[in-house]
């Protein structure tokens, strides 16, 4: 059976253009869902902000004496972001604005291969380590 493109279709058959909208539509938002659970990765050198539009779970890996700041905690609970320290640097993790990290301002890695694991808590407040 050769492939017909159900948009071409003469309008008798508008229950098979219609079903195959419905199809291409949930493709569509199967991708937008997986791009989102996707875990996003990113390598930095230099002072950071991470980004929530990346997904819900990312992980920044780091070379160097820097801050990497986070986003805001608001309407965003549940996001997790793990900071790596991959050199032999220091690296400082900053809350956004007054925003706390497990009660604290900043949270410091300061051995190489340690890592930070924090959630932006229930309340979407604060940044809580894991």
């Amino acid at each position: 059976m050769a492939y017909v493109d159900p948009a071409t279709q003469a309008d008798g058959d508008a229950i098979t253009a219609t079903l195959w909208n419905i199809l291409v539509n949930s493709i569509k938002a199967l991708k937008v869902l997986v791009d989102a659970l996707t875990p996003y990765t990113a390598s930095v050198t230099t002072t950071y902000t991470v980004n929530a539009t990346n997904g819900r779970d990312q992980t920044i890996e780091c070379s160097g004496t820097f801050t990497v700041t986070l986003f805001a905690a608001a309407a965003h609970a549940g996001y997790r972001v793990r900071i790596k320290n991959i050199g032999t640097g220091v690296i400082t993790v900053d809350g956004n604005g007054s925003e706390t990290i497990d009660g604290a301002l900043t949270a410091t890695i300061d051995q190489q291969y340690a890592s930070l694991s924090i959630e932006v808590n229930p309340g979407a407040t604060a940044w809580s380590i894991h």
